[in-house]
Parts: C-alpha cells; structure tokens; sequence
C-alpha cells in the first residue's frame, strides 16, 4: 500500500525467503525492466522533532556522494499515506559532500515528537508524479530539544545526538547514564547447578552516574522485553540485573543463579523478561517513557545494542560460556 512493488535482491535466493526480497525503490516497480536497487545519493541525516518555541522542527538532508544532486521537486513528508505533503523548489542543489536542510515554518507540517513517527525523502519527475524513493526513517519519541542523527554521519542509523549540528557533520551519539552494561545471550547448553539455558540468560542495566537514577516504567525492548516496576531505582554506579525467571517466586532458581555466577545478594534481580536471547545477534534497547504521568504518549530511545555472534564481536560469548561485557569510556 506504500507504493513499492516486491523484488528479488538477487538471482539465486530462496523465495521462501522473506531476506531474499526488498521493496522497490522505483514508485510502482519495474516491471519489464531491471530494479534500480538501494541508492545512498541523499539521506535524511538529522531531525529534529520535539521542539518548543522558539525552537522548531528541522529536517536536513545530506549528499555523500561526489557528485552535485538537483532535488528540486522532490518531496519531503512524515506520512505514508500522503507522500505530497512539501515539494522542494525547483532549482534546489545540494553540492557533493554538502547539506541541505529546512524547518516546518516551510514544510507546513511538524513531527510528532513525543511519539513515534516517519520522514520520507522521494524523488518525482517534473509533472509532479513520484519516481523514487530516496530514503525513510522510522524513529521514537525524542526529548525536547535534542535532535536525531545519523551515526556515523551520513550512513549509520539514527540517534540522539550530544547537540544540533544542521548544516554541519553530526556529532556523535549523547552518552547513556543508563546503559546495557553486559548480556549473556548463549550460554552453554550444560553448566552444571540444575539451570537450563535460558534460565542462565540475562541482561545487566547500569547507572553510571553518581546519583540515583530512577527508572520506573523505563523498559527493554528488541530479543527481550521487560517492564521496570513503578518506583524502581538504580543505586549510583550500580544496577540491576534482568533474567528470564520470576526470582521473587522461584527463589531455588535465584539462589541457583546466584551461585552460578557469583552474584552478590544485595545485587537486584528481576524477572522474567519475555522471550530469549538469539543465539545468533539482534537488537536490545533500553528505551523510558517520555512523559512517566502518560505512559501512552511515546518512549524515548536511551541506550541501544546490536551484536552479533560473527567476528569482530568475541565469539566466545558465542556458546563457550563468556558473556559480553561494554568497555569503559576511555
């Protein structure tokens, strides 16, 4: 209903396959004719989303190519359902290598800050009739003022930045006071203690700050789920450890856990997460809400993993007992 077709990214694949398949980036397909494929020429490389006057919402656009790129006419929208929304002038250049950016004061339109939404960048001949999808980014709730950006800039996903840099590369991600500070995704099938597998899985939440942090109704999110409870806090330069057990009803198994891992009692665990871990890599969020008195509103990103069991992530973590731990700051 978006306006891709469905095509094979190679000969070969499986078309039981749902990775075997991509959506066009041509509007309305090829057929007859060969798939264009992916194209990087232009990304949206920062937001901004969440924004009280006189702040307003921004959106910039990058060419990381080396080549000068003619977009006018092209169309910026947050809806899938109306891709119309604002047609850039014709005659709008961004140079190779250079910026572009313009705010809702000229889009008509702002984004929904405190909640999830979309930015589309699509191409569109000079009759107005879209040809191509530029690029699309889906992003959660973000906190007043910070803005959204690519890291690395130009390529990697989106994160909240330490500052705005429109017109400028990005910044960098902000650091977390929050953090995944160690996982175990595959533990060894046997290791002794009575624990099956998936019960010796877990995930640490750290506060590395100096003061208590608290993290009621904060959750994570992606492999595992999990709901902090209401009014739980992070004591300064510690944490909480998540498990795929109940610790408060199956104490054997705490107690058992405790002991397999040498953790100490006055170290919290909670429990259960749903699902397991993938043996093979994925995704793990730490996300909070945006407004703790309207749950219903939106969560903002606060910390995000992808591992992967492959080199150069350590493949001992990979079934061999070892679980991944975060390197300090240096």
């Amino acid at each position: 209903g978006g306006g891709s077709s469905l095509e094979m990214i190679a000969n070969g694949l499986d078309p039981s396959l749902s990775s075997s398949w991509r959506s066009s980036r041509q509007y309305g397909g090829s057929p007859g004719a060969d798939s264009q494929g992916t194209s990087e020429d232009v990304v949206i490389n920062e937001l901004l989303t969440h924004t009280d006057l006189p702040q307003v919402d921004r959106i910039e656009l990058f060419n990381p190519t080396g080549t000068n790129i003619d977009i006018g006419g092209w169309y910026i929208s947050d809806s899938g359902q109306d891709y119309f929304r604002y047609r850039i002038p014709a005659g709008t250049t961004i140079a190779a290598g250079g910026y572009w950016g313009t705010d809702e004061n000229q889009l008509g339109f702002g984004f929904k800050g405190e909640q999830s939404d979309d930015a589309w960048l699509i191409a569109a001949d000079e009759s107005g009739r879209p040809t191509r999808f530029i690029d699309h980014v889906r992003f959660s709730a973000t906190e007043n003022g910070v803005s959204l950006g690519r890291w690395p800039n130009g390529s990697g996903e989106l994160f909240p930045m330490n500052s705005q840099t429109f017109g400028n590369e990005n910044s960098g991600p902000a650091s977390p006071e929050v953090f995944i500070s160690e996982f175990h995704y595959h533990p060894p099938a046997d290791a002794g203690n009575g624990l099956t597998a998936g019960q010796r899985e877990f995930v640490e939440v750290w506060n590395g700050t100096e003061t208590p942090s608290v993290v009621s109704h904060w959750r994570l999110r992606g492999g595992v789920d999990f709901d902090f409870p209401a009014s739980t806090i992070l004591p300064n330069g510690g944490g909480v450890i998540l498990v795929g057990f109940d610790p408060e009803v199956d104490s054997d198994t705490a107690a058992a856990f405790r002991q397999q891992f040498n953790v100490a009692g006055d170290v919290p665990l909670y429990g259960p997460f749903e699902g397991v871990l993938d043996n093979g890599g994925e995704t793990l969020r730490i996300e909070r809400p945006e407004d703790a008195a309207d749950l219903g509103v939106g969560y903002i990103l606060v910390d995000r993993v992808e591992f992967d069991d492959q080199s150069p992530w350590p493949t001992s973590a990979d079934g061999l007992g070892m679980s991944i731990h975060r390197k300090p700051a240096k």
